[in-house]
């Protein structure tokens, strides 16, 4: 019943390999504490009068006494106790000390009655019942001591186990010594001087007893020795030759022991058998406990391997070289193959049967190869009985032995159906994402980062850069070094800032400039970091020159509407516009001054010379009153051959010189039909600004009052106003 016990929870599944380990400890010691306590019980039940059934167990008239039993029943129940506590995580407490120390008591009375053997009270005490009064021998009660010594670690929870396994050692000693001395009719124990003989049951008893204390912790010397890693394979190995040694000096020993007399020849041959019983014993506990650590190793790792083969999707096998049998094929194989594993115990190579005919030569081919040092690897589809196709990725390769000779095949296969769709999806939107960029009127371009490497770009970006994709490719910079030198610093800002939208011109090798408009945007990794860019690039250089005609003719419009066309100069709107504007100006003595010139006899050069000739002399005159102004003063055709001048911020005096100057000026000789003469003179009003003139109508006003002025003092003058010629009883100028 033990043994079967012990063997269902060595082999059961699931249960790590040290955790069998201390269950079988453990059942050891509670099956040596239950032998112990069977025999107790049954001494204890002769002594009290009941049946004497453990007089049956008797050898050689050496009865058992009741105390013995007493003394067995503590330390057998000490170990059941200690036992059920630890599985609850609950400390041994107070009954498995008292068992001790009640243990040490009885040992020392039975020691000390064989001290005192006149005691009949003690005898009384050990030896009760209807029976003749029997007391525990010697050995026996020396058995009693250590047990209770044995037993005392366990009571105070010390895991130091050195005290507790020799104590149990020696217990269990001194029962094989008795059973010994039993099988072989010896008298040891007396000629050794220690009491009679102990009974059979006794020593069974402490047999068992031993065993349980040595075992009951697995924290204990012999226990660790038990579970150690393979040690006893080793430890069999090294010590062979020490056991050979000891088992020859132990004869040797009890040789000369029996010569000197010390001993009978009978108690000398029990001694060596008993010694040498105990080595040959021991040796085969070391080699039986390396042969049960090797097997739960290899069971172990069969274990884990069927667990990681059985849990996983993928289809596992392993085959023989040699016969090509097969040795293992995991569940994997009834999920991606739909079909049940037997098949392939029958067939091994039915497996290729449910793989596509497009691609089973091509997989045969390459498992024949399979001993080559890249092994097997390769993808095909399996049709499943119900019509579904998967795809399977299979590897294979070959296992060696020591030798290097090939004793296994081993492979895996893993349904990639999924993977394989997603890849065919993938491929599909690759393949529409490239017809329709190379559609795209526009031009796709994605590049790394920096630009250093261009990625992809569509037909449009080689008619937009006037270079093949090629080119493009291999020469990454050329995107860079095509764009326009005013527009390229701008362009590589924005890329290294991850956001493109710019608007730049790109030199082509054909020298013809093209203007596009480049929007571009951030592509982020898994990590969310950026690593590449992407946009869409047009061509808008018909766009821009559009735009451009459209500015020139708006420009033309403008200037048209504020200026006249015969001499370019500034018309009246502009000038009235530019006088309000200096006039807002303030700034000491510098004033605004506004000048308005009138030609002399111009209605004759018409009447002689025509318009053509007089359309000429307003042209020269116009040149002429731009080389006598500067730059930021403005020049103005009024109307028919009557011209303005804004001075901005100007001084009197300085004013009055260039009025003069105009003058002057203007009535030099012109020439009109190859014919050079001082045709028309010049009649110059000047008015600065004033309180009474603070305004473009009032200053104006005043420039003319003082032309008109000019002009009835015999003209080619410049006259400044002067606030008397409002009173002038003369027509006044009406308002311009």
């Amino acid at each position: 019943m033990i043994d079967s016990r012990i063997d269902g929870v060595a082999f059961e599944p699931g249960v790590e390999p040290g955790v069998r380990e201390r269950r079988v400890t453990e059942l050891l010691a509670l099956g040596g504490a239950g032998v112990a306590l069977g025999i107790g019980l049954l001494a204890i039940v002769a002594g009290v009068g009941g049946p004497r059934w453990i007089a049956w167990l008797s050898v050689g008239g050496a009865p058992m006494s009741p105390s013995t039993g007493v003394g067995l029943v503590l330390a057998a129940g000490g170990v059941v106790v200690w036992c059920v506590r630890q599985r609850r995580g609950r400390p041994a407490g107070m009954p498995v000390r008292l068992a001790a120390l009640a243990l040490v008591a009885l040992g020392l009375g039975a020691f000390v009655h064989d001290l005192l053997p006149g005691d009949l009270a003690l005898r009384d005490i050990l030896a009760w019942g209807s029976g003749p009064a029997v007391a525990p021998s010697v050995l026996g009660a020396v058995a009693l001591v250590l047990s209770g010594v044995a037993l005392s670690p366990l009571a105070v929870r010390q895991h130091s186990g050195l005290a507790r396994d020799v104590s149990a050692g020696l217990v269990f000693w001194i029962g094989l010594l008795g059973i010994t001395e039993l099988i072989f009719h010896a008298s040891i124990f007396h000629e050794l001087g220690v009491g009679p003989k102990l009974s059979l049951p006794a020593s069974v008893a402490f047999v068992a007893l031993g065993g349980a204390l040595a075992l009951v912790d697995v924290e204990g010397l012999l226990a660790r020795r038990l579970q150690s890693l393979g040690s006893g394979g080793r430890l069999l190995r090294g010590a062979f030759p020490l056991i050979l040694l000891g088992s020859l000096s132990i004869a040797v020993l009890t040789r000369l022991l029996s010569h000197g007399g010390v001993v009978s020849e009978g108690v000398a041959d029990a001694l060596g058998v008993n010694a040498m019983s105990a080595v040959v014993l021991a040796a085969c506990w070391a080699l039986a406990g390396a042969s049960d650590r090797a097997d739960d190793r290899l069971r172990s790792a069969e274990a884990t391997l069927r667990t990681v083969t059985e849990t996983v999707e993928d289809a596992f096998w392993v085959s023989s070289v040699d016969t090509g049998q097969l040795l293992y094929v995991s569940r994997g194989y009834e999920r991606i193959w739909g079909r049940p594993a037997s098949e392939l115990q029958i067939d091994p190579t039915s497996w290729l049967q449910a793989i596509h005919p497009d691609d089973r030569g091509r997989v045969v081919a390459r498992f024949v190869a399979v001993a080559d040092p890249g092994g097997f690897s390769e993808e095909w589809r399996v049709v499943r009985p119900d019509g579904q196709t998967r795809w399977v990725r299979g590897r294979a390769w070959v296992v060696r032995d020591r030798s290097g000779k090939a004793v296994r095949l081993v492979g895996v296969g893993q349904d990639v159906t999924e993977l394989k769709q997603a890849q065919l999806e993938r491929e599909q939107s690759e393949l529409r994402f490239h017809e329709i960029a190379e559609r795209l009127d526009e031009g796709m371009w994605i590049t790394t980062l920096a630009a250093d490497r261009m990625l992809y770009t569509n037909a449009a970006c080689e008619e937009i850069w006037g270079r093949p994709a090629e080119e493009l490719h291999e020469h990454p910079h050329l995107l860079i070094e095509s764009i326009h030198r005013d527009d390229r610093g701008r362009v590589q800002q924005s890329l290294r800032s991850g956001s493109l939208d710019e608007t730049f011109r790109v030199l082509r090798p054909d020298g013809t400039v093209r203007w596009v408009h480049d929007r571009g945007f951030a592509i982020h990794d898994a990590a969310g970091e950026v690593r590449q860019m992407a946009g869409l690039i047009s061509d808008i250089t018909d766009q821009a020159q559009a735009t451009e005609a459209l500015e020139h003719s708006r420009e033309q419009y403008r200037h048209q509407a504020l200026h006249d066309p015969l001499t370019g100069l500034a018309n009246r709107p502009l000038f009235v516009d530019r006088v309000e504007q200096a006039l807002a100006y303030r700034d000491g003595g510098e004033l605004a001054t506004v000048m308005l010139i009138d030609l002399d006899r111009f209605k004759s050069v018409n009447d002689t010379l025509g318009h053509a000739a007089g359309d000429d002399l307003l042209r020269q005159v116009a040149r002429r009153l731009r080389d006598c102004v500067r730059s930021e003063d403005t020049v103005a055709r009024l109307g028919g051959d009557e011209f303005g001048v804004l001075v901005a911020r100007a001084r009197v005096d300085v004013a009055e010189k260039l009025g003069q100057r105009i003058a002057a000026r203007l009535s030099e000789p012109y020439t009109l039909a190859d014919d050079t003469r001082p045709y028309v003179s010049a009649s110059v009003g000047l008015a600065v600004r004033s309180t009474a003139a603070d305004n473009p109508d009032a200053l104006i006003r005043h420039a003319d009052l003082a032309m008109y002025q000019a002009k009835a003092d015999r003209g080619a003058q410049s006259v400044r106003f002067r606030p008397d010629m409002e009173n002038d009883p003369r027509p006044s100028p009406a308002p311009r």
